[in-house]
């Protein structure tokens, strides 16, 4: 019996030969979590870069990659913690009873969900693993309805803990305690559910709804009207190229957005100027 001990050295070789990818994503988060806290000097966007960490407008100029690696970067001990307890703990379990392809398409599928929703309706794509972490729940409680591999796997009083908790997150994140992730965690709780469902049908009407649901994801990386770091990208790009009257146009999108943006008010200023 493997214990649930991710870093018990005894069943380091059992975790290679049974949970391979889910060692994986855990070392690679180590991996990642000591490389940025042993960066001298104060954190900054190319530090987070090197470790996984591109800003929103380093993703928009082409560090895709970011919208997958980000899921795995923490710089809190006790961030990373409890979001590789809970990895281990339901990765293992998934992993086992999936073929390999399978897990490693909820993993990556995932990331990339949790990455545009949390982008899609905040100035950020965030970090950590809590919104894959809540794919896997998601995932296992609607296995548990649908199927007799995942029975009595997750007790109620873990149910009740993500339920409340993601749920709680909203609060701590409005009350400016802790920036949290709330889009990622409703995101990834639903695709888990989502991937859980649909694992019911046969593999070309899986194959034909990720394609689909996935395709309109990618898009809001590009056309997403409430992302104000996307729109000042755009305006900023019409005004620097003379298309003054498109760039007014979104520099009043985000003004309706965020009333008080200085970036907008300015230059939409100065446009308003130089027609005068």
């Amino acid at each position: 019996m493997i214990e649930n001990n991710f870093f018990s050295l005894e069943n380091l070789k059992l975790s290679l030969k049974y949970f391979l990818i889910t060692t994986i994503c855990c070392t690679f988060s180590i991996v990642l979590f000591i490389g940025v806290n042993l960066q001298k000097g104060p954190m900054s966007w190319e530090i987070m870069r090197n470790w996984g960490g591109p800003s929103i407008l380093a993703i928009y100029d082409g560090d895709y990659w970011g919208l997958i690696t980000t899921n795995f970067l923490h710089t809190a001990i006790w961030h990373i913690y409890f979001n590789l307890t809970w990895l281990w703990h339901f990765g293992r379990k998934i992993e086992i009873n999936s073929n390999r392809f399978y897990y490693l398409f909820i993993i990556i599928s995932s990331a990339f969900v949790c990455s545009i929703s949390q982008i899609s309706v905040s100035n950020t794509s965030g970090i950590g693993l809590s919104g894959i972490v809540y794919a896997f729940f998601g995932y296992i409680f609607i296995q548990t309805k649908i199927g007799n591999k995942y029975d009595n796997f997750i007790e109620k009083s873990t149910i009740n803990y993500f339920i409340i908790w993601l749920f709680a997150c909203i609060a701590i994140t409005y009350f400016k305690i802790l920036p949290i992730g709330n889009a990622a965690h409703f995101s990834g709780f639903i695709w888990g559910m989502l991937i859980a469902y649909l694992s019911k049908f046969s593999k070309s009407i899986q194959v034909i709804v990720f394609t689909v649901l996935l395709t309109i994801f990618s898009t809001l990386l590009f056309f997403n009207p409430w992302s104000v770091v996307l729109l000042s990208k755009n305006a900023l790009e019409y005004h620097q190229s003379g298309q003054l009257k498109d760039a007014a146009t979104v520099y009043e999108q985000i003004l309706k957005l965020e009333p008080e943006n200085e970036f907008a008010k300015n230059n939409l200023e100065i446009i308003q100027n130089a027609k005068k």
